[in-house]
């Protein structure tokens, strides 16, 4: 197994479609098999005291170069209910 392709998304950052960050993942969630299906998106920050973990769909998302990017938008993100870790 070649593990130098391998590399951490935890901190990744996700990024809309227009380019702009809009969230960073916290962690991958996995199904009751251990396959990974979801990400914990941190949304809110610098500008935003209302930081909040959301979860977004893997199958929603798409690896590029050093970021995941979806066509969901930041206020979509914001919209969903905040989970608890």
């Amino acid at each position: 197994m070649d593990i130098t392709r391998f590399r951490s998304v935890d901190d990744a950052d996700v990024m809309g479609q227009s380019g702009d960050k809009i969230g960073e993942i916290e962690e991958k969630l996995v199904d009751g098999s251990g396959n990974p299906v979801a990400a914990g998106i941190e949304v809110g920050g610098f500008l935003d005291p209302g930081i909040d973990d959301v979860v977004i769909m893997l199958s929603d998302m798409t690896f590029e170069v050093d970021a995941y990017r979806t066509a969901t938008t930041e206020g979509q993100l914001q919209s969903l209910p905040a989970r608890d870790d």
